[in-house]
């Protein structure tokens, strides 16, 4: 995507609702500080797929109203990434690949007790 200032306004319109500095922004993407006051900056003519993806996962925003300015800002059921989340992050980033395994099968064993859950609680309310 080519960086034109309108862009630049979107994306910091993104930013200030996340309520992140410049630097938790970065992190949460992956990215150090310099990329994203570079970008922001104008110093960066392009941005990657990839930037716009992560943007589009980690805050829903709508990629072609990120890059044209149409259509609705954050994609059907989004909400923003929490503190909490990329706290986790961080983290998580910085455990051994064996333990981030770990963390995995503990987040998907716990995610399938949650739907288990969920599906029980549903029966009762039929009944």
């Amino acid at each position: 995507m080519v960086v034109t200032k309108e862009v630049l306004t979107r994306l910091s319109k993104i930013i200030d609702e996340t309520h992140l500095n410049y630097e938790d922004f970065a992190i949460s993407l992956g990215l150090n500080l310099s990329k994203i006051t570079n970008l922001l900056n104008g110093k960066t003519k392009t941005i990657s797929g990839n930037f716009v993806k992560l943007i589009e996962i980690l805050y829903g925003v709508n990629p072609v109203w990120l890059e044209t300015g149409m259509g609705k800002k954050y994609s059907k059921n989004a909400r923003p990434v929490t503190a909490k989340e990329i706290l986790l992050m961080e983290n998580f980033r910085l455990l051994s690949e064996y333990n981030q395994d770990l963390i995995c099968l503990i987040s998907e064993t716990l995610h399938k007790q949650h739907l288990s859950e969920q599906k029980k609680a549903k029966k009762k309310k039929i009944k």
